[in-house]
């Protein structure tokens, strides 16, 4: 429920946001809270899941700002503690599509992690070492009946300032977005590039604060050879975690090759990219590896004119 301030409102059970009435049952502890269209379902202090939940609203009308249909206003699952995170993680009715709603899911509604914010808090930290993911989207089914909720982390929640907050929600928020359709079989930098451009489009922290690590490594060792590969995102590489400093700089390839893509053909252009696949080139692989060759001199030049800077 939603003052006419505009201030988050906790829902009552006779007032529960749709969507969240499984939650209410398997979590009973827990409290929703609404800001516009927001909803925070969470065990944390009512005063930060109101922040949270405010600065979620922020975060979709980003994103609604630049999506070319309305995207569906997220749910966010805030847990007090790792070790509540990981059991709402693990239990998949938690995430899987209400029938309540009108919606049933899939015979396996078994939840999918499609993203996380790990390396989306870049320039907006407090300075602390923000370990594990600060927020992750998970989505069960497929679209229209698919269910998508962006689960927040504890300790590198917590590490991010309020703007950082707002820049995972909002990259978030494009995986919400993206989940609620079918989708054409984009590559993983394409996803996470526009989760990125549009996470800093309004932000104080702009994206050239964030690629600056990006630049020193263009200086040091010369561009790359190629767009970052789908295995690139993952947090382990072989047996090994990748540090978070790696991982922030495969997404900052992905953001600034995002960037170069927007500059060529404009910002709606970059979104319809990610939505409805190349212009004219359908929505496989192939047409998005025509995409990328073209993109991939235009994006290496850019790269080494911000490294002379």
């Amino acid at each position: 429920m939603t003052s006419p301030s505009g201030r988050a409102e906790s829902a009552s059970p006779g007032h529960a946001s749709p969507g969240v009435s499984d939650l209410r049952d398997r979590w009973p502890s827990a409290q929703v809270i609404r800001a516009g269209e927001a909803v925070v379902v969470g065990a944390r202090p009512e005063a930060e899941l109101r922040d949270i939940a405010a600065a979620a609203d922020e975060a979709w009308q980003r994103c609604r700002a630049v999506w070319p249909e309305q995207p569906p206003p997220p749910v966010i699952l805030a847990p007090a503690t790792s070790e509540q995170g990981k059991a709402l993680r693990d239990d998949a009715r938690l995430v899987s599509p209400d029938p309540a709603d009108g919606r049933p899911g899939p015979p396996d509604s078994s939840g999918k992690a499609v993203t996380d914010g790990t390396a989306t808090d870049g320039a907006a930290t407090d300075g602390a070492a923000a370990e594990g993911a600060a927020a992750t989207t998970v989505v069960v089914g497929d679209p229209p009946h698919s269910r998508a909720r962006v689960h927040l982390g504890t300790g590198a929640w917590d590490a991010l300032t309020d703007e950082g907050r707002r820049v995972v929600l909002t990259h978030e928020c494009v995986h919400v977005a993206l989940s609620a359709q079918p989708r054409p079989d984009a590559p993983r930098w394409l996803v996470e590039g526009v989760a990125e451009y549009v996470a800093y489009r309004d932000s104080p922290v702009s994206l050239e604060d964030v690629w600056e690590p990006l630049r020193e490594k263009v200086t040091r060792d010369g561009v790359p050879d190629t767009l970052p590969a789908a295995d690139d995102f993952e947090p382990v590489e072989g047996t090994r975690p990748r540090s978070l400093e790696q991982r922030r700089l495969t997404y900052a390839e992905a953001s600034s090759a995002a960037a170069t893509y927007a500059r060529l053909h404009g910002e709606s252009a970059l979104v319809g990219l990610v939505v409805t696949g190349p212009p004219g080139g359908g929505r496989d692989r192939d047409a998005y590896g025509r995409s990328q060759a073209e993109l991939l001199p235009a994006w290496q030049t850019d790269l080494r004119r911000g490294s002379q800077r």
